[in-house]
């Protein structure tokens, strides 16, 4: 198989994989569903920290790599009980979601992260160990200790439904993990979906 470059009509000289028109849809809008995995109680403040981190993220466009995307956040639920009861947190909204991320608080034992890590690896039909790799290295680079968080990330669905990629990272290097796979998260949906 090889690459491709889908162009628009003005397509041509000095062309550069940006210019794609499945890389650079700047009116993309995300959905994103957030499970947030800790001890922590779901308040007001909890809430708006995640979701401001999260969509600052995935919409940064000052580093000079573009790439960003609206976001629209569409739940936020907390776990903080059995591993096992995540996978309906996880399944029951798909139909409205693009990416569920999974933020892994920093105050629950490294074994119960592990425990999750199993868990949600149960749900992915596809695996993207590349992704996986690339948000672990940039939030290891922030902060050390997020080296040691297993990151997952994959495609799910139930078969019935189109599906939406998800995501479970640190807490710690959570914006650091989420912006060096931005533009890659939309081209692994894509191609997960079949678009």
């Amino acid at each position: 198989s090889y690459p491709v470059i889908l162009l628009g009509k003005n397509g041509g000289v000095n062309v550069k994989v940006k210019d794609s028109l499945h890389l650079n849809n700047e009116h993309l809008m995300m959905k994103v569903g957030v499970v947030y995995i800790g001890r922590k109680p779901k308040t007001r403040e909890l809430v708006a920290s995640v979701y401001e981190r999260i969509a600052r993220a995935l919409m940064d466009k000052h580093d000079g790599g573009g790439g960003g995307s609206s976001v629209q956040f569409i739940s936020f639920q907390t776990q903080a009980g059995s591993c096992e009861s995540i996978k309906a947190k996880i399944m029951n909204p798909m139909d409205d979601v693009d990416l569920f991320v999974v933020v892994g608080s920093s105050d629950l034992p490294f074994p119960h992260h592990l425990d999750y890590h199993e868990v949600l690896r149960g749900i992915i039909t596809k695996e993207a160990n590349a992704l996986a790799m690339q948000a672990r290295q940039s939030a290891a680079m922030k902060n050390g200790i997020a080296a040691l968080f297993e990151v997952l990330a994959g495609y799910v669905t139930d078969g019935r439904r189109r599906g939406a990629m998800l995501l479970y990272i640190s807490e710690d290097g959570m914006e650091e993990a989420l912006a060096s796979i931005r533009i890659s998260l939309r081209h692994a949906l894509y191609t997960a979906r079949g678009s």
